[in-house]
């Protein structure tokens, strides 16, 4: 889209004070949200910055992008995921004096908290502290008490950050709405974004109810994202229909969503059609491909996308293509949020991006005081790693370790370091994971 906003995007942007945003697909979003960030930088000291909460590292690492294209200001602002920040911001700098001793804390899997008020979930969470063994659903509310009884914490924060902004508002949770109700309480300025049409882990306790709340409260005033910069008018009308929507269709005459009608191959009506199963449906969906690449002028395959509702669906799903396609899933990495899992992470994703930013990554790990010497040292070992052949990174383990040591001096961890080993030792997973496509075999239909 254009980098000049539209009148009810710049409205937004321009507003002051704390906002709640609603937007829906293709309504610029990420645009919107990127030059707020970029105009809020602008008044920061060299030591202040930004909180910016997405709900995936790529979705943040966009974000980022965008900001630092459109002209913000490089300053200490944070981009990542809520846990990240808690974890990395809150609860590892200021563990000790909450407990008043040292812990060395490890994040395990979530534990089911739903039964608790929030007196008792604040008393386990105090004691999975105190255990050195902290569930995964429990960071938010950890440093929410970290906030509330250290002084040193609620300091910190006010002095580094001026502001937050958060992402799919519509999929919080109870202990995240509250953690961001902390920070606006302290005086950072907070804009949520999200679409009520969107909600869609209420399995997982996470509701609509804490947008629709912001939206309605005087504290919040609520804007509007409406128009759409992506897709044709008769899309977004289906979409709408689907949903239940019945006003503010657009007037279109031009047809570019076909309704396929899918049954059970032994229904008397199902002559013609294609069965139920992932396979059939795969199959089907192949024999369309070719039309369809010409008709919209589709170039390759990596700009197709298959969405499925689990992760047992996509293997079947793929089992069935013949064409070339890549499956998207987490990695061993993937499951924890220990700060050197994040290091070999990152630096696994600068390695097979094509578009590499060491500078970048420095700045997320460079202590803004150290001698440029030090942060010299570092880029060599990062160049270093970053020229390694693939069938290389697994016996070059010790590289990467020796820049997650550079870069979180104190976040040694064994496990992490096997399961770095696990991921690189296999080129297949490294493909999955990681690798971009190149090529009109490895340019896949992306199926996620």
């Amino acid at each position: 889209m254009s980098l000049a906003p539209t009148d009810e995007q710049l409205v937004a942007i321009e507003y002051p004070y704390n906002k709640a945003i609603t937007a829906r697909p293709g309504s610029g979003k990420t645009f919107t949200l990127a030059q707020m960030i970029v105009k809020d930088s602008k008044d920061l000291l060299s030591y202040q910055g930004i909180i910016a909460i997405s709900y995936t590292r790529k979705a943040s690492a966009e974000l980022k992008g965008r900001c630092i294209r459109y002209g913000a200001i490089r300053n200490r602002s944070f981009y990542g995921t809520i846990d990240s920040f808690c974890i990395n911001e809150i609860v590892a700098p200021f563990l000790s004096r909450f407990l008043k001793r040292s812990v060395d804390l490890k994040i395990i899997d979530s534990v089911n908290s739903n039964k608790f008020d929030e007196r008792t979930k604040d008393e386990k969470v105090i004691e999975a502290l105190k255990t050195g063994k902290l569930p995964i659903n429990m960071l938010c509310s950890a440093a929410v008490l970290i906030l509330d009884r250290v002084e040193a914490a609620k300091l910190y924060v006010k002095a580094r950050y001026k502001s937050v902004y958060v992402d799919e508002y519509q999929d919080c949770g109870s202990s995240q709405h509250r953690l961001i109700m902390w920070l606006a309480s302290m005086g950072l300025k907070t804009v949520v974004v999200g679409d009520l049409d969107q909600a869609i882990f209420g399995w997982a306790n996470k509701s609509p109810e804490y947008l629709s709340n912001l939206i309605s409260s005087t504290d919040f005033r609520h804007f509007a994202l409406t128009r759409n910069h992506r897709c044709h008018p008769s899309i977004i009308n289906y979409s709408l229909r689907l949903i239940g929507h019945t006003d503010n269709l657009l007037t279109t005459d031009e047809l570019r969503v076909i309704r396929a009608r899918i049954m059970p191959l032994n229904s008397p009506h199902s002559r013609n059609l294609v069965g139920t199963d992932e396979s059939s449906i795969a199959q089907a969906i192949e024999r369309f491909l070719p039309n369809i690449k010409n008709k919209y002028k589709v170039q390759k395959y990596s700009d197709f996308a298959i969405l499925a509702r689990s992760n047992a669906t996509l293997v079947r799903f793929q089992e069935a293509l013949t064409v070339p396609s890549k499956r998207h899933a987490d990695s061993v990495l993937d499951r924890g949020i220990s700060k050197w899992r994040r290091v070999f992470i990152m630096l696994l994703e600068m390695y097979f991006s094509p578009n590499r930013f060491v500078d970048s990554f420095l700045d997320d790990y460079s202590n803004l005081y150290s001698k440029p010497s030090t942060r010299a040292k570092t880029k060599l070992l990062v160049l270093k790693y970053l020229s390694l052949a693939p069938g290389k990174l697994c016996e070059e383990t010790s590289l990467a370790v020796e820049i997650a040591k550079r870069c979180e001096p104190r976040g040694f961890n064994g496990e992490d370091i096997e399961a770095y080993q696990k991921v690189v030792s296999d080129s297949s997973v490294t493909a999955m994971y990681y690798r971009a496509p190149e090529g009109q075999r490895s340019q896949p239909i992306n199926i996620s």
